[in-house]
């Protein structure tokens, strides 16, 4: 196998595992918070100012947990391409010369 096929392979995967990342932070980033009583398809209560705060409360601790997730994701996936980089640049690096 040739030294380049081997170095775009790698740079190829890198690329898109820094891709799928991106697309992960894209998501975290576009988690909307919906109020409980709209989340399941009903209106807003009528019973008084504490209960509908309870439901955005409640709305926005549940888009957090989504969005952090979604952002711990983000940093692992970060990190395998970070390191699919290094490992690129390095085979890049030596391997014409361990093949030459």
């Amino acid at each position: 196998m040739k030294a380049t096929t081997i170095i775009d392979s790698l740079a190829v995967l890198t690329a898109f595992v820094g891709f799928y990342a991106a697309k992960l932070w894209l998501r975290s980033s576009k988690v909307s918070i919906i109020p409980m009583w709209a989340k399941y398809g009903g209106i807003e209560q009528a019973g008084g100012e504490s209960q509908s705060n309870s439901d955005w409360i409640a709305g926005i601790i549940e888009a957090s947990s989504e969005a952090s997730e979604l952002n711990q994701r983000a940093a692992r996936w970060t990190a395998v391409s970070v390191g699919l980089g290094a490992i690129t640049t390095i085979v890049s690096a030596v391997l014409p010369y361990v093949l030459s």
